[in-house]
């Protein structure tokens, strides 16, 4: 795979290893970088990298830097256990908002912008304020909301109502 695309990456100004699981823990993660940065040959680029945070260690953060990465977002969908963990299987909160303040911390000084993406759903859309807090009080460069897709009936008891997601918008505006 590889070397079939090894040829287009000089074109590569932008890159983005977002979705479809995590980019950290896939076998070709680093060498695509390597080969990335290799083909470039010095010419800007930016590399967007969006983790769920688990893999992300200080040694890996500067690992992924020295590889390239300019731009980091965390998938993050509730400031506790009881929202996000549960959404988000195998992710331990706690551990990631530690993780991503220290991983703000780091980046920064080498020129990395980092950010968090959030999920609204039923369940965490009171927590939208703490978040502002927690992304005002980390220096967090931008902090996304999403809409939660509904294609499946299954999960419709998680969508957040809209009226409910205008007032949590405007309180979480005034902090």
């Amino acid at each position: 795979v590889l070397s079939a695309i090894a040829p287009h990456l000089e074109h590569a100004a932008y890159v983005g290893l977002v979705h479809a699981g995590e980019p950290m823990l896939a076998p070709l993660f680093e060498p695509f970088l390597e080969e990335l940065r290799r083909r470039r040959d010095g010419h800007p680029t930016i590399v967007h990298l969006l983790t769920n945070g688990m893999a992300l260690t200080d040694a890996k953060l500067r690992r992924v830097i020295e590889l390239g990465v300019r731009s980091l977002s965390f998938s993050l969908d509730g400031m506790s256990a009881s929202t996000n963990d549960v959404l988000r299987i195998g992710s331990k909160s706690e551990l990631l908002l530690d993780r991503i303040a220290r991983t703000v911390e780091i980046a920064h000084k080498s020129g990395v912008r980092v950010g968090l993406s959030w999920v609204v759903t039923q369940a965490n859309v009171d927590e939208l304020a703490a978040l502002v807090r927690f992304a005002s009080s980390s220096k967090l460069d931008w902090l996304k909301l999403e809409e939660l897709f509904v294609r499946d009936e299954t999960i419709l008891h998680l969508a957040v109502d809209r009226y409910a997601l205008d007032v949590a918008v405007a309180n979480s505006r005034k902090i």
